[in-house]
């Protein structure tokens, strides 16, 4: 036999090992070198993640329904009738004393003429002979009956308390109605302005023009609210639009669902849901209108929608672990100082 059938290894295996010398090889290599990339790729990752944990801050916001409340006066009956007449149509312009409704007042004119015609009657007696005492205090009394029937005759009238547009309204002919029931709704004068001329109408002294907002939020973030807060509102319907309030005014006193209810009134109280105390805010709006698809939109007197805005700051480790507040103070302060503390 000759030498290569009596060798263990072939013989271009002898001459390669030959060949590399003393060097050694992997017996067998199972990690590729991408891996020890994801290994210093996740260690970075855990590494950052710690610190934005430790340095990174989540805000806290105080958030509840809000209502859109455009000025408006309540025209609202001094007493029980039955309309006649209603003399205006909505979006009319009127002036103050301007007729409005008309009541029927078959009984007051009745009464009126009655004694308008007595007063006449005396009024003749006392032309005739101007010296009769009781002619004169019979005259006297009838005036006074005369105007008091005048008076009478004219609340069967509703006439407009101040200039202004017709808005809703809540009445139709032949319906009757209860002192304290809204007839009618009367617009501010600036309604009569075409939507171009309220987008280019200058801003009033506080920068805003929009119609007031009042939202509903959790009283134990009102003493973390302070006027000229700016809150963001976000409509009911329109997922995607989002308005902008500054804040005029915070209210003092929590409040009650019961509250609440009878401040918005009967027209709006039944569409809005409130639970547990509530502190009023007063804000308005940045803008008049709202634009979606191309079209300008008005905020409407009634648009409800969600309020948000952020009371405070805290930092992420104390959100994840809050027993580390209940850490002792000098710890505490030397965590502070070196995290920095971002509460408030």
């Amino acid at each position: 036999m000759n030498e290569q059938q009596t060798s263990l290894f072939r013989r271009e295996a002898v001459e390669h090992h030959a060949s590399v010398g003393r060097s050694r090889g992997d017996l067998l290599r199972i990690t590729p070198s991408w891996t020890r990339w994801t290994y210093w790729l996740l260690l970075l990752i855990v590494v950052g993640g710690l610190l934005y944990t430790v340095l990174g801050t989540v805000p806290e916001y105080a958030e509840g329904p809000a209502v859109i409340w455009r000025e408006r006066t309540f025209v609202t009956a001094t007493a029980a009738g039955t309309v006649a007449a209603i003399k205006v149509q909505a979006g009319d312009p009127v002036e103050a004393g301007h007729l409005l409704i008309h009541f029927h007042d078959a009984e007051e004119l009745a009464e009126y003429k009655q004694l308008e015609h007595a007063y006449d009657l005396q009024l003749i007696n006392n032309l005739r002979d101007p010296l009769d005492q009781a002619t004169r205090q019979e005259l006297k009394r009838l005036r006074t009956q005369r105007e008091l029937a005048a008076a009478r005759l004219d609340e069967r009238c509703v006439r407009a308390p101040r200039a202004g547009m017709v808005g809703d309204i809540r009445i139709r002919a032949g319906q009757h109605f209860m002192p304290g029931d809204i007839l009618l709704t009367l617009l501010p004068d600036d309604e009569r302005d075409s939507d171009e001329q309220r987008r280019t109408r200058k801003s009033d002294a506080t920068g805003t023009i929009g119609p007031r907002v009042v939202a509903m939020l959790p009283a134990h973030y009102g003493p973390l609210l302070e006027k000229d807060m700016i809150f963001r509102l976000e409509l009911t319907g329109f997922p995607n639009i989002e308005a902008e309030a500054e804040i005029d005014s915070v209210g003092q006193a929590a409040l009650g669902p019961g509250a609440i209810r009878r401040y918005l009134g009967t027209e709006i109280a039944d569409a809005v849901s409130v639970q547990g105390p509530i502190v009023l805010v007063h804000a308005r709006l940045k803008e008049n209108e709202f634009e979606i698809d191309g079209k300008h939109c008005r905020f409407g007197h009634g648009m409800q929608g969600l309020a948000a805005i952020s009371v405070r700051t805290e930092r992420i480790v104390y959100t994840l672990i809050p027993g580390l507040k209940e850490l002792p103070g000098d710890l505490m302060s030397g965590l502070k100082e070196l995290f920095g503390d971002s509460d408030g």
